[in-house]
């Protein structure tokens, strides 16, 4: 072997040797916990050569997204560069080592109601590494952070809770959008799923036009004792609360109509971003960041 060829070879070791150091971005660590659910990931985007300036934000996606959607993606650089840590989950929705949106191709075994607890574990896992955190929701993910148990959230070292465009869906409006969705009343959805148990039906649900689902699975994400609505869950809220929602987003009519019920809980605050839609495109979401970091408690 000439000496150009021992030279590459020793590289091409060297990058094997050092495998994730030599090509992970600077400050990003993909991590994993065994959850309640099974196996997760997250990533976790650390400020280099300084102290972080405040808590550490735990972001969780909407609906079945994933931490490398751009929203998430581009949150956690903005976050970094304003000098706060952040860690970014993907909630299980019944794969293990979850990477990349759920399909519709595949079963769906996921269950809405076991959120809460994949999020508990995460926050437990934070908390064993910093002493302040922040929870930060979009869409589904802002309901899903503001249903966490309250003494978890006293417990775990939350100092507050944001929502980002939260799902806010009462059960009038859940029917009224499935059938628009789908074209099927949801009652007669629900009582083939009941039918289905643990077996499968052919429905549509959350993004999916069509798809295999476990019967207990969509009513976790259908049935008329389940909350699509984050106001079932502010009251109780122990920690501050800020809400924002752009005024192009689908929700934004719903946003409107809570605001004077909100009135009274003084520890939930309201914000308009103008002219922002539900994933806060086009540069909203340095308005959000720039929002939630002076509003922080």
């Amino acid at each position: 072997m000439n000496k150009a060829g021992w030279i590459l070879l020793q590289l091409a070791l060297l990058a094997c040797l050092l495998g994730w150091a030599v090509i992970a971005p600077a400050g990003q660590d993909l991590v994993s916990i065994e959850g309640p659910s099974g196996v997760q990931v997250g990533r976790l985007v650390t400020v280099e050569d300084r102290a972080a300036a405040g808590p550490t934000f735990l972001l969780v996606h909407g609906s079945w997204a994933h931490f490398e959607m751009e929203l998430i993606t581009y949150l956690q650089d903005l976050l970094k560069a304003a000098g706060f840590d952040s860690l970014a989950i993907n909630l299980h929705l019944g794969v293990d080592d979850r990477r990349g949106a759920l399909s519709c191709d595949a079963p769906v075994t996921a269950r809405f109601d076991a959120a809460p607890k994949e999020i508990e574990s995460w926050v437990r896992w934070l908390s064993e590494r910093t002493q302040r955190i922040v929870l930060f929701g979009h869409s589904r993910g802002g309901l899903q952070v503001a249903s966490l148990a309250p003494d978890t959230l006293r417990a775990l070292g939350v100092e507050a809770v944001v929502m980002a465009a939260p799902m806010m869906v009462p059960w009038d409006a859940r029917r009224a959008h499935y059938q628009r969705a789908f074209g099927e009343p949801l009652a007669a959805v629900l009582a083939r799923a009941d039918a289905a148990g643990d077996g499968f039906l052919r429905a549509g649900l959350v993004n999916c036009a069509a798809a295999e689902v476990r019967g207990t699975s969509f009513q976790s994400y259908y049935g008329a004792g389940v909350s699509l609505d984050v106001l079932d869950y502010l009251a109780a809220l122990p920690k501050p609360g800020l809400i924002v929602y752009g005024s192009e987003d689908p929700g934004f009519a719903r946003f409107i109509e809570i605001q004077d019920p909100l009135q009274t809980l003084q520890h939930i605050d309201l914000q308009t971003l103008e002219g922002a839609d539900h994933f806060f495109r086009d540069l909203y979401a340095d308005d959000l960041v720039e929002r939630v970091l002076q509003w922080l408690p």
